[in-house]
């Protein structure tokens, strides 16, 4: 046997009203808690997000560097090894 739960739908009694009234006070009590919340989360997920895209910049940046060092090293090997590799 199906069993129907309706909750909200505005028809029935004075007992479904009050329910609806208390649900919806509920939510909105919710709603006023949780909203500051959720704003702080994002604001804080954006000041991450930032945090790193300015590590990755700084990360890239270094690997640049490195391979400038490389590329030296390199010419400097080859331009005093005079054999090479092969």
């Amino acid at each position: 046997m199906k069993e129907n739960h309706h909750f909200n739908n505005g028809s029935g009694g004075g007992n479904n009203c009050s329910s609806c009234n208390v649900q919806g006070l509920i939510e909105e009590t919710v709603k006023s808690c949780l909203s500051p919340l959720f704003k702080e989360l994002l604001t804080a997920d954006e000041q991450w997000r930032k945090q790193q895209i300015l590590e990755l910049e700084v990360y890239s940046k270094r690997l640049e560097l490195v391979q400038n060092q490389i590329k030296v090293a390199l010419d400097e090997l080859r331009s005093t090894g005079g054999g090479g590799v092969g």
